[in-house]
């Protein structure tokens, strides 16, 4: 979706993720009040994409797993990419490979 430099990367494709997710790829302490992860798709401009959002995203944005997006409709995905924040997808890929929450 974009290009960024990350301090540690240089420069690494985007990956968008929830506040929480993005705030424990500097500081892993915050990863501590997140109890899963969710891999969700929904689209953005007609795209379709995959994001890692936290428990609490989930409950903050209503999400019901699966997403039916029939149901809820493309303004409610665009909300919600919105509350998405970008990171480095090779930060958000070593966070990952930690497993520091089962993913669901």
């Amino acid at each position: 979706m974009g290009m960024m430099i990350c301090e540690k990367h240089g420069r690494q494709s985007m990956a968008f993720t929830s506040p929480l997710i993005a705030a424990a790829i500097d500081n892993p302490s915050a990863a501590r009040s997140i109890n899963c992860v969710h891999r969700i798709s929904i689209p953005f401009l007609e795209v379709w994409g995959d994001y890692l959002v936290d428990n609490i995203f989930v409950e903050e944005n209503e999400i019901s797993l699966p997403i039916d997006i029939d149901l809820k409709g493309e303004g409610w995905a665009e909300k919600v990419f919105e509350k998405l924040m970008p990171v480095c997808k090779q930060c958000l890929g070593n966070l990952q490979s930690m497993k520091l929450w089962p993913l669901e």
